[in-house]
C-alpha cells in the first residue's frame, strides 16, 4: 500500500515538486498496464495549474487569451451575419424570405454587435441564440439556409468567452495566497484519487500478477519517505499548516470600444 504523507505540511514549492516527482516516478511504469491514466492526467493538469499560480500569470497573457476567445465569437457572429445577408440577394423567393426573416430579427440587436463592450456582446449573442432555438419561424429559417452549425459555433464561442471572463473575474477577487490554497486543496483530492486507484489495482491483481503495481508502489513509497524525512528535519507535524510562499499576480481588464 502507498504510504501516507501530510501534504498540507509541505511548502508550496516543495508541494509542487512532490506532485511532479510523483508523476515522474509513476510514468516510469506502463500507465496503460497500471490502468490509472485518467487519474494520472488529472494530477498532471492540477500540478500544471498550481505551478502557473506559483509562477504568477501575467495580465498580458490573460488579456491575450480573452481576446482570442472574443475573436472566435466575433468571427462566428460576423460569419453567420454575412451568410444571411448573402442569402438575402438570392433569386429564390423562399431563400430570400428566410434570410429576410433572420435579418429583421438581427437588426433589432443593432448593427455593430461585435464592437460593443464584452458584457453587452455576451448578452446580445446569448439572446440571439436563444431566439434562434425557441422561435419556430427563426429556427425554421436557420435550418432551411443550412446555418445550424453556425448557431452551434456561435453559442459555444460565446459560452467559452463568458466562462473565461467570469473565472478571471473571480480569480481577480481572490488574493494569490487564497487561490493557491484553494488550488492545493483541489489538487490534494486528485492526488488521493490517483493513490487510491493504484492501491486498488494492486489489491485486485496482487495474487495473480502483482507487477507492475508493486514496483510502482514501492518506487512511490521511496519518494514519499524522502519528503517525509524533509518535513521531519524541518520539524513539521501533521497538524501544522503549510508555510506560505507568497507570490503576487496582477491582472487588468480591457473592454472593447463601444
Amino acid at each position: 500500500m502507498i504510504n501516507s504523507i501530510t501534504l498540507y505540511s509541505l511548502r508550496n514549492n516543495d508541494y509542487s515538486q512532490f506532485l511532479n516527482n510523483s508523476l515522474n516516478v509513476i510514468q516510469r511504469f506502463n500507465l496503460t498496464a497500471l490502468a490509472i491514466q485518467d487519474e494520472y492526467d488529472d494530477v498532471e493538469a492540477g500540478a500544471a495549474s498550481l505551478q502557473n499560480l506559483l509562477n504568477g500569470i501575467s495580465a498580458n497573457k490573460l488579456t491575450q487569451e480573452l481576446e482570442l476567445l472574443d475573436n472566435r465569437r466575433d468571427n462566428a457572429l460576423n460569419g453567420v451575419i454575412t451568410l444571411i445577408s448573402g442569402f438575402n440577394y438570392s433569386t429564390d423567393a423562399v431563400t430570400k424570405a428566410n434570410a429576410n426573416t433572420l435579418l429583421v430579427h438581427l437588426n433589432a440587436f443593432g448593427s455593430s454587435i461585435a464592437r460593443e463592450s464584452y458584457q453587452n456582446e455576451t448578452n446580445k449573442i446569448d439572446n440571439i441564440v436563444k431566439d434562434w432555438s425557441s422561435k419556430p419561424e427563426l429556427t425554421a429559417a436557420l435550418t432551411a439556409l443550412g446555418l445550424d452549425s453556425w448557431k452551434t459555433e456561435l453559442s459555444a464561442a460565446n459560452i467559452a468567452f463568458d466562462t473565461f471572463y467570469v473565472d478571471r473575474s473571480v480569480d481577480k477577487g481572490l488574493s494569490t495566497q487564497d487561490r493557491v490554497k484553494e488550488k492545493r486543496a483541489q489538487t490534494n483530492q486528485l492526488y488521493y484519487a490517483l493513490r487510491d486507484a493504484l492501491d486498488a489495482q494492486y489489491t485486485i491483481n496482487k495474487k495473480k500478477q502483482p507487477e507492475p503495481f508493486l514496483s510502482a508502489i514501492n518506487a512511490l513509497n521511496g519518494l514519499i519517505k524522502d519528503y517525509n524525512d524533509l518535513m521531519a528535519r524541518r520539524g513539521y507535524t501533521a497538524d501544522e499548516a503549510p508555510a506560505t510562499e507568497g507570490t503576487t499576480s496582477t491582472d487588468t481588464h480591457n473592454s472593447k470600444a463601444a
